[in-house]
């Protein structure tokens, strides 16, 4: 298996030493998804027993195109998943806030 490193010019980052590598070469194309958003979130906060976690986070996910929440352990991807389903209202001392809204297809 060959590793190619992907050219900064097309959007990699390097850090470091760090560089991003794909298993095959980058190919510039139309877009693969609708420039509209499916689901936009705006401003969400968490927090579990006054302690917040998440602040003001906004992100708009388009249909058709794939999204990826990446961090490392602890920085609140399951607390952001867990606002969308509601699965928040579940656990004790948990407040969800902000514009407290979401729009899936422009509804709220």
């Amino acid at each position: 298996m060959n590793l190619t490193p992907i050219a900064p010019a097309l959007g990699a980052s390097t850090v470091g030493t760090d560089t991003a590598f794909t298993l095959g070469t980058v190919e510039q194309g139309a877009a693969c998804c609708i420039a509209q958003p499916h689901l936009q979130i705006e401003n969400l906060s968490v927090s579990y027993n006054a302690h917040p976690v998440l602040d003001g986070v906004s992100l708009d996910i388009h249909k058709g195109c794939v999204t990826a929440l990446i961090g490392p352990s602890g920085c609140g991807k399951t607390s952001f998943l867990s606002s969308l389903n509601r699965l928040t209202d579940l656990i004790p001392g948990c407040e969800v806030g902000g514009a407290n809204q979401a729009r899936w297809n422009g509804y709220s």
